[in-house]
């Protein structure tokens, strides 16, 4: 599941009586994603915030995600950037989808790219600072079990170095 890396996601989706436990994969940093044809497409060092200027911005739907929209618009308020929503989308797929077709600039997580369509650049966002978590989250048996055993031996092949176990 993607989370916020300060939910304790276990906790967040765990009900009365049923324990989960959950272990980090990876951080998936936010990017700005551009049409290739844009001012900013060619500057793989990276952007901040204040030189995406007054661009449309296509963003997180807060119907959808309410604390990743807050948590996004809280950082770019930070940096004294106020973006220019034009669009709320459900998934970043659609933003890029969106961006792809000249409606505006969006912010869409790193592991998008080389999965978006022809015709959009991703450029490393230098001030932004929003990641995204992706974590293994499973219930807690009661005794060890093959769930246990397989997650015991998948995590320290997905995991990057230097990261404990759970």
């Amino acid at each position: 599941l993607y989370h916020d890396p300060t939910e304790d996601i276990a906790a967040e989706i765990g009900q009365s009586g049923v324990v989960m436990l959950a272990a980090p994969i990876m951080s998936d940093p936010f990017l700005l994603v551009v049409p290739s044809g844009h001012r900013l497409a060619d500057r793989t060092e990276g952007v901040t915030l204040a030189e995406v200027g007054q661009d449309p911005v296509i963003w997180a739907s807060h119907k959808k995600s309410p604390r990743l929209y807050d948590r996004m618009l809280a950082a770019c308020e930070t940096k004294g950037f106020h973006p220019r929503i034009v669009m709320e989308t459900p998934t970043s797929d659609i933003t890029v989808k969106f961006v792809a077709n000249d409606m505006g600039v969006g912010f869409v997580t790193q592991s998008l790219v080389g999965h978006g369509p022809p015709g959009v650049a991703f450029v490393p966002l230098l001030d932004f600072g929003v990641t995204m978590t992706l974590s293994l989250v499973w219930r807690k048996p009661a005794r060890v079990d093959v769930l246990s055993a397989f997650v015991d031996f998948l995590l320290p092949r997905i995991r990057p170095e230097g990261e404990s176990n759970r």
